[in-house]
């Protein structure tokens, strides 16, 4: 078989292997709103009173009109629009579009009618309208030529899925954005400001946690092969742009904490030959001692229903807190599967500690303990699993590139 089919049925295996990617977040972001919706699933299939169904037809807009509640509806559709568009990328357009059409119908609109029979919620149809803009925007994301070769393709010579590392980055980027709505009013930029100028408060483990999530992000970066340069444009933008954002603000812990991530990660990469096993040891030991805070000896409740903390509540403070530990979580499973080319370490380690911490939070007044966040790393390892092969993990891990034959390009020099 010649070099160029080899090339060429990579290429294609390739191709597959991201399609299957993105189409199993399509489908969990699906079954996500399915789930965020319906939950507890306490249905009641009754005689339906009337005036549910004049909610659902005709209340709800002043309910969303607000800017963080209108902002949250629109982000959880987001994700859906992007997967969306991409998983049916390999369709002709006119099956493409109604198929995303209908499924989009049932998900966006269906929940709300099987709402009316879910004594406490209130359907209404202005929520699906509504996420209709989030699906239009994740679309339009998908049709961004940077974003859509970063979710699509691989790179020449990195033989590990760039999709992955880059929405990680994304919702590390969105958590820190929050709630998008950018402000030039005097009196908000004076807001976002005032915490780091009139009531400046330096919390070192904030510093610390925040410089560990930027050294994460900066080794994403890398991996995506992304200028490097700009890295050093972006993380300051992003650390500052809260001035100018609605319903945000600037903070001393954020601003040095980034400082400290950009130091530290130009040492790491021109020092350490394996900066990812030091990124690693950083992670978990930011995550354990998060866990842990604030050491005071109390029991507390272990609730096993998964991601009944996130249905509950301010869906604003929720909707910051999944996206920060999809982040986390996320990237703790890349990163040990990057450091160790092993399936078992990369689920074994990440569900071990996230479910060590929860049942130490046992112990703690002040936490709640659940069986979400060990839930969590499990999906992300399930989702990187669907387009990771070990073989070629062995090959980048190295540094050396195959060719035909199965032989090793130094094992051919030797040979000669």
């Amino acid at each position: 078989m010649s070099t160029d089919h080899v090339a060429a049925g990579r290429v294609e295996g390739a191709r597959r292997e991201h399609l299957a990617t993105v189409r199993v977040l399509f489908v969990l972001s699906a079954l996500g709103i399915i789930y965020g919706s319906l939950y507890p699933f306490d249905f009641d299939f009754g005689l339906m009173p009337a005036y549910k169904v004049e909610e659902l037809l005709f209340s709800g807009w002043d309910e969303q009109l607000g800017t963080l509640n209108l902002m949250t509806n629109i982000l959880l559709f987001i994700p859906y629009g992007l997967f969306g568009v991409l998983a049916f990328a390999s369709w002709r357009w006119y099956w493409a579009w109604p198929a995303l059409a209908v499924i989009t119908v049932v998900v966006a609109f269906g929940v709300q009618v099987l709402q009316l029979w879910l004594p406490g919620r209130v359907p209404t149809f202005a929520d699906g309208i509504i996420n209709l803009g989030g699906l239009a925007i994740g679309a339009g994301l998908a049709y961004i030529p940077v974003v859509r070769r970063l979710l699509t393709q691989r790179h020449a010579y990195a033989r590990e899925i760039m999709a992955l590392p880059f929405l990680l980055m994304l919702c590390w980027l969105a958590y820190r954005l929050f709630p998008f709505v950018p402000s030039v009013a005097i009196s908000s930029i004076k807001d976002g400001l005032r915490p780091i100028l009139l009531e400046p408060e330096l919390r070192p483990f904030d510093v610390f946690h925040n410089a560990v999530a930027w050294i994460v992000f900066a080794h994403l970066w890398e991996r995506c092969r992304l200028p490097w340069l700009m890295l050093w444009l972006v993380i300051p933008g992003v650390v500052l742009a809260p001035i100018g954002i609605a319903d945000n603000a600037l903070a001393l812990h954020n601003v040095i904490g980034a400082a400290v991530a950009l130091v530290a990660w130009w040492g790491l990469r021109s020092q350490v030959r394996r900066p990812v096993e030091v990124v690693v040891l950083l992670l978990m030991t930011m995550l354990l001692v998060q866990g842990l805070r604030p050491f005071e000896y109390g029991p507390s409740e272990f609730t096993w229903l998964p991601f009944q903390g996130f249905l509950g509540g301010s869906m604003v403070i929720n909707t910051l807190s999944l996206l920060e530990k999809t982040f986390l979580y996320g990237s703790l499973v890349w990163l040990i599967l990057e450091a160790s080319q092993s399936r078992a370490t990369a689920l074994l380690l990440p569900v071990i500690l996230l479910a060590a911490i929860e049942a130490a939070q046992t112990q703690i007044a002040t936490r709640s303990a659940e069986v979400t966040d060990p839930v969590m790393a499990a999906l992300f390892w399930a989702v990187v699993m669907v387009g990771w092969r070990p073989e070629r993990a062995r090959v980048g891990r190295s540094g050396r590139r195959r060719v035909s034959g199965g032989q090793s390009r130094s094992s051919r020099t030797a040979s000669r």
